[in-house]
């Protein structure tokens, strides 16, 4: 218990220190906005690609093949609304 004590203390000792010196840190706005397009590309990258996605190709990811593209189901009207003639 005493050990667990002692690493929480210098575990927390180190978050603040780091803390301290980050936030004194000054970036310029690019920078920011660097960050943040690759934070939200890195965070949807996984919804984007099917699965497997390991072996996709940058052609594929470009242009993908068409016949895997979904196609648009049109409904006929009298199918829909009964009495339509």
């Amino acid at each position: 218990m005493v050990q667990l004590a002692i690493v929480l203390f210098f575990g927390l000792f180190a978050v603040v220190e780091i803390y301290q010196s980050v936030k004194n840190v000054q970036l310029p706005m690019p920078v920011y906005l660097v960050l943040g397009i690759m934070l939200a590309i890195a965070s949807n990258i996984a919804r984007q690609l099917p699965d497997g996605s390991a072996n996709i190709t940058a052609a594929e990811l470009v242009s993908p093949d068409p016949t895997e593209l979904p196609t648009l189901q049109t409904h006929n009207p009298k199918q829909i609304i009964p009495g339509v003639d």
